[in-house]
């Protein structure tokens, strides 16, 4: 009876750690196809932030032209689960960052000293824009 507790404890910790191998390799999977997908839509010269959950990533780049005092940011939120764009868009002199797990805010100036900040917020989660 003791032989077959033992084995069995052990045939249980064998089959948990080719779970946690598995689920190791997919996630390094993951992170080479989304950097395929980024350099495929900006080039070279990406950033890529993950939410807290890991679900959905923003990547960003900067472009700047020769006559812009402050460089435009280009962005993209792409789904891990659906390996699908949610959301894209070039902000003017502008910066997007995650706002809690699931909403981005994207920040608007234009190239001038004195000129006034927009900014919107988006739920990637239900694909919608929140209003301020």
């Amino acid at each position: 009876m003791k032989n077959i507790i033992f084995l069995l404890v052990i045939i249980l910790f064998l089959l948990q750690s080719c779970i946690c191998n598995k689920n190791k390799y997919s996630n390094t999977s993951n992170k080479a196809s989304l950097e395929e997908v980024a350099k495929h839509q900006f080039g070279d010269g990406f950033k890529i932030i993950y939410n807290n959950t890991k679900e959905y990533a923003l990547i960003t780049k900067s472009h700047k032209e020769l006559t812009q005092p402050i460089p435009d940011l280009m962005y993209s939120v792409y789904s891990l689960k659906t390996k699908e764009n949610i959301i894209s868009d070039t902000l003017t002199a502008g910066d997007v960052y995650w706002l809690n797990d699931f909403v981005i805010r994207a920040t608007i100036r234009e190239q001038k000293a004195e000129s006034r900040r927009r900014m919107y917020t988006y739920d990637v989660k239900s694909q919608e824009f929140i209003l301020d």
